[in-house]
């Protein structure tokens, strides 16, 4: 029954729909694929042309075609939303791969104390680092410029200093397992 001061929804007992019209129309809901008025009917025991009477006088058609419309567009609702939380955690996660690979490659570089020379840090693969690099752009770039810009505007500089160990680990272990994929992973 409706609410009080609210529309009832068409799938929803009518004011003038006794209990097992009601009962009826939902048991013919409830069949899906399979919706027949003479399957109710043999489902409940009552004649076809009383079954018959009920669903012509309370619109059950139509009102199953509501019903069918209404499942439809919050469907379409869920799948639109994991869409887009797909393609934010998508931004975020290439943003925060560039800044781990840019950190990586700055780190890979260093002054020697003695000499005064620039070389590389042998613990750190700059193979690694570019292809890493690499992948976060293709990553953004996919990306539609709106959801790049809310990215970056989200994103801190220091958003690297600001991770756990086990949230650092995990973006790296992420990066290494999205680097071997890639495509043009093999520079």
């Amino acid at each position: 029954m409706e609410a009080s001061g609210q529309e009832a929804r068409p799938w929803e007992r009518r004011r003038d729909e006794s209990a097992p019209a009601f009962a009826a129309f939902q048991v013919y809901l409830g069949l899906g694929a399979q919706r027949a008025f003479i399957g109710v009917a043999r489902q409940l025991g009552r004649h076809k042309s009383l079954v018959y009477r009920w669903a012509r006088r309370h619109a059950w058609r139509e009102r199953v075609y509501q019903w069918e419309l209404t499942q439809s567009h919050e469907a379409e609702s869920v799948v639109r939303q994991e869409r887009e939380d797909a393609l934010r955690r998508q931004v975020r996660d290439a943003a925060r791969m560039q800044r781990l690979s840019m950190f990586k490659v700055g780190s890979m570089v260093y002054r020697d104390q003695e000499s005064g020379q620039v070389t590389l840090d042998p613990s750190v693969s700059m193979a690694d680092a570019v292809r890493l690099y690499r992948l976060a752009l293709e990553i953004w770039r996919a990306q539609p410029a709106a959801q790049q810009q809310a990215a970056s505007g989200q994103a801190a500089d220091d958003e690297l200093d600001a991770l756990s160990d086990p949230e650092l680990q995990e973006l790296i272990m992420l990066a290494q397992e999205r680097a071997s994929q890639s495509p043009s992973g093999g520079s």
